[in-house]
């Protein structure tokens, strides 16, 4: 019976049928077996009245509880002025044998002396032959009061007892019958009313009227009585259905040993973290069946709201085990596994701690990054080594993968100085590599000479003109892919000197034929490769439109010879640089259309494979830095 202001009482001894799971005749009902504890203020009994009064050491102030086998009292210690707890056997309980039993409790418990099992004081005898023991009294709440209130979601109960609380009471609890054990003394009736939490971290187990003893207690008299009890008979039924191990609830009582206690210890475990009982079942026979046939279940399984970690899962299925031989062997083992899960939540929630304040660091440097100034990439700099610390202490945390996507997938316009001189570094490396491929362009024009030739020169002037224009803008590209000058200076030179070349194709084959096409494909190939910003693209626009109107308008200025005549609505091509014959000519627009064709294909494809590239990395990046996110709640 417990001392608190909600005792438990001894639960009875029921005989049990094994080989039909039935409680025998005559046995209380579960009711009888688990009964509620009840708060209770009334006055004491004149019988406990005078109890009480031997000695008169012992003032009593009133009930505190009360069961089928007795009744607590608060007692005040005269002699050394405290309250204690004064437990009463009630003369109708029973003859000698309930006597023995209720001084057995009395010893079993004064002779646990450890923190968690509560000290027994005395043992009196009252006038009319009945026995008492005094005990200390304690306060706080039952395992069962604290698992309701969780279960409704009581503020109070939510704030005072979390998780981590109730596996250190329960760690108390067990190294408390891990003692216990150790002392030969097996409780048989641990489950959460037996388990106190007091109102300063105290942790006690209660009601060791039912233990078992393997090993003689120290008896100062009748020994031999209490020898007589320490064998159960086979086939009793013994402890609370529900929390009984199945070879418990089978009364296999030579079965029962320290691993039968772990696997009631197991039950409150599950009990403390879904908030459930492990069994079920809604009577006595079905609950010892139950004992008996399930296998054990995960309690996140029950519960998987609760968010329980599949280590203290594990625990728990273990402690649950069937087989006596697969739980652990003893309730020390028990509560070393939960401290060790302990030590890592504590562990863990210290790297949460320190995660925290590292974000908050982050998100300090971030905001005077954004401000500017002098040291704003300074400060963008610590922001990212803050946010990359907070992750790696606690890389579940959310706002820490919310606010590095942020940083990271975020549009800017201005990029930090040390990333514009990486960009700049890759668009020297492309404005060479631009070079050398205008080169191999030129070169591609190199066949037609032999056809102009071929043709026949009208005007030498023009062809110096053509030739040396194009060995310049061929000599000048090599010359920047080979010193690695390929500054914004330089490369106006390059666009300059091209569409030069471009103005002397305009001069030699007419400004509205074949020159457009040359004009277009050079100023896309300069907007691609260069990354052209406004400025540029408003030269490039510049020039290639001088390239095509400016000889046009000499021509209608008379500065030039026309290039087209319209007679009888046809447009007849006068050529300037060379005659027409009739198969060379073929020949030559078909040689130039072919090297136009191959030229804007391989300018156009490079381009695209240069997009695909960075457009995929890209999104290969926005992927995996989305899947540092947690998946997105419903709303």
């Amino acid at each position: 019976m417990s001392t608190s202001e909600d005792p438990d009482p001894s639960a009875p001894t029921l005989p049990f049928d094994a080989a039909t799971l039935k409680v025998g005749a005559g046995a209380p009902t579960g009711g009888a077996l688990a009964m509620a504890q009840q708060r209770s203020t009334r006055a004491p009994t004149a019988a406990s009245e005078s109890k009480g009064r031997k000695g008169e050491r012992y003032r009593v102030e009133r009930v505190l509880g009360a069961g089928g086998m007795g009744e607590v009292l608060l007692c005040r210690d005269t002699w050394l002025g405290r309250d204690v707890a004064k437990k009463f056997m009630h003369a109708f309980a029973g003859g000698d044998e309930a006597r023995i039993r209720f001084l057995r409790e009395a010893r079993v418990q004064g002779q646990l002396e450890h923190p968690s099992v509560v000290p027994v004081y005395d043992i009196e005898w009252a006038e009319d032959g009945e026995p008492s023991f005094t005990m200390k009294r304690i306060q706080g709440k039952t395992l069962r009061e604290v698992i309701e209130s969780l279960a409704e979601g009581a503020p109070e109960a939510l704030a005072l007892h979390g998780r981590r609380r109730l596996l250190a009471a329960l760690v108390s609890a067990s190294q408390a019958v891990a003692f216990a054990h150790a002392r030969g003394i097996v409780h048989r009736d641990i489950k959460p009313d037996n388990v106190m939490l007091g109102d300063f971290g105290e942790v006690y187990v209660l009601d060791w009227g039912i233990a078992r003893t393997t090993a003689a207690l120290d008896e100062p008299d009748d020994a031999a009585a209490t020898a007589a009890l320490a064998a159960t008979q086979a086939g009793t039924l013994v402890g609370t259905p529900g929390y009984m191990a199945p070879e418990q609830a089978l009364g296999e009582i030579d079965a029962i040993s320290p691993r039968s206690d772990v696997y009631s210890l197991g039950c409150v475990l599950f009990e403390v973290l879904s908030f459930t009982p492990y069994h079920q079942e809604k009577n006595v026979a079905q609950l010892v069946a139950d004992a008996v046939t399930k296998a054990p279940i995960a309690p996140s399984q029950v519960s998987p709201h609760l968010d329980i970690p599949p280590e203290l899962d594990a625990i728990a299925m273990k402690a649950l085990a069937r087989d006596p031989a697969d739980r652990y062997a003893s309730a020390r083992e028990l509560a070393l596994a939960l401290e060790r899960y302990l030590d890592g939540e504590r562990n863990a929630e210290l790297r949460r701690d320190l995660a925290q304040g590292h974000l908050t660091e982050a998100h300090e440097a971030f905001e005077l990054a954004i401000r500017g100034g002098e040291g704003a990439e300074t400060e963008r700099a610590r922001g990212m080594r803050e946010l990359g610390r907070a992750l790696a202490l606690d890389p579940t945390n959310e706002a820490a993968l919310q606010l590095i996507t942020r940083v990271v997938m975020g549009p800017s316009e201005e990029l930090p100085p040390d990333a514009e001189r990486a960009l700049r570094r890759v668009e020297h490396e492309d404005r060479r590599e631009l070079a050398k491929q205008s080169v191999v362009s030129y070169l591609l024009w190199i066949p037609l000479v032999p056809l102009v030739f071929w043709m026949g020169i009208k005007d030498s002037g023009l062809a110096w003109a053509m030739g040396g224009s194009v060995t310049a803008v061929m000599l000048y590209a090599l010359w920047m892919s080979a010193t690695r000058n390929v500054g914004r200076e330089f490369m106006r030179v390059a666009i300059v000197l091209n569409f030069v070349l471009i103005g002397v194709q305009s001069a030699v084959a007419g400004p509205l034929f074949i020159v457009p096409g040359a004009a277009a494909l050079t100023a896309s190939a300069f907007f691609i490769s260069l990354r052209a910003n406004r400025e540029t693209q408003l030269l490039l626009a510049a020039c290639a439109a001088g390239a095509i109107f400016l000889p046009l308008a000499a021509e209608w200025a008379g500065w030039l010879p026309p290039s087209y005549a319209f007679e009888n609505g046809t447009i007849v091509l006068q050529p300037r640089l060379t005659y027409f014959p009739r198969t060379a000519t073929w020949v030559f627009l078909t040689m130039i259309a072919a090297v136009q064709l191959a030229i804007s294909l391989h300018v156009v494809s490079r381009a695209v494979r240069a997009l695909k590239v960075a457009e995929r990395t890209n999104f290969a990046q926005a992927y995996r830095l989305g899947q540092l996110l947690p998946p997105a709640k419903a709303s």
